[in-house]
Parts: structure tokens; sequence; C-alpha cells
């Protein structure tokens, strides 16, 4: 599943072939979401949706706002809780 398509509260990790996409079209943007600790085996917990199809995201202790573009390009696996 893609990153914007996870319900409001999911907790879901990213897995080996997460920035798959971003990698293989936008090689800056896949090294910015690594900087940022999206990296496989993450679990990141999807926050409500903001202005412009964004959403909040929580990994660890950081909170982001991640843009409606990167998300559909982010694969993650829904974890159950």
């Amino acid at each position: 599943m893609r990153a914007d398509q996870a319900p409001v509260d999911a907790l879901v990790e990213l897995p080996e072939c997460c920035l798959r996409h971003a990698i293989e079209s936008q090689p800056a943007l896949a090294l910015r979401m690594r900087e940022l600790g999206f990296r496989p085996g993450v679990r990141v917990q999807m926050g409500r949706k903001v202005a412009g199809g964004a959403r909040l995201v929580t990994i660890g202790s950081a909170r982001y706002a991640v843009d409606a573009h990167t998300l559909r390009q982010l694969e993650v696996i829904p974890v159950a809780a």
C-alpha cells in the first residue's frame, strides 16, 4: 500500500522496497527521506491529513508534514497493533 492510502492513526512499517520509486525517479528526494529517518524497517505513525493532501507522520519522537506527492511514492506495510 502507498503511504497516502494508509488510514489516519495507522502504524505502518517501511519495507525494504519503500523508496524504490523515489530512488528511480527522484534520487535527491530519496536521499532527503533517508536523512529524515524514512528507512526500511522503520515504523511510522500516520497522522491526520492537512492542507493540500499532506499528512503529519511521526517517526520516533520526530513529527513531519509530508506532501501528497511524496506520500504517493512511499510504500508501507500496515502493522497490527
